[in-house]
C-alpha cells in the first residue's frame, strides 16, 4: 500500500527538525532523576480518579496499563520541571496536555 505524499512530506520534516536520539537520551536521563514520589492524600484523589474513568469510559476501557501510563508520564513531567515530587499542579498540567492532544 502506498502511502499519501502529503504523509511522506510530513515524515521527512519530522525527521528533519527532530532529534529523537536526543529525546531517547532525554527520557533515559530523567528516568534516573531521584524522586519522592506521590503523597497519599495525592495518591487517593489519583485512584479516585481513575474509578471514575473507569466507570465513565463510554467503550473506552480503563486498565491499570492506562493508569501505569498516566502515572509514569505525570512523573516525567514533574521531573522535567525539576520537581522531586508529584504534585497536584503537575498532575493537572500534564492531564490538560494530554487532552489537548486528543
Amino acid at each position: 500500500m502506498q502511502q499519501a505524499p502529503d504523509y511522506l512530506a510530513i515524515k521527512q520534516r519530522l525527521q528533519e527538525c527532530v532529534n529523537f536520539g536526543q529525546i531517547r537520551q532525554y527520557l533515559t536521563a530523567v528516568q534516573h532523576i531521584p524522586f519522592g514520589g506521590v503523597s497519599k492524600a495525592l495518591q487517593t484523589q489519583i485512584e479516585e480518579d481513575f474509578v471514575t474513568d473507569r466507570r465513565d469510559c463510554h467503550g473506552n476501557v480503563a486498565t491499570g496499563d492506562s493508569l501505569h501510563r498516566k502515572l509514569v508520564v505525570a512523573r516525567l513531567c514533574a521531573a522535567s520541571h525539576g520537581k522531586e515530587q508529584l504534585t497536584e499542579e503537575k498532575l493537572a498540567d500534564c492531564q490538560v496536555a494530554r487532552k489537548r492532544q486528543r
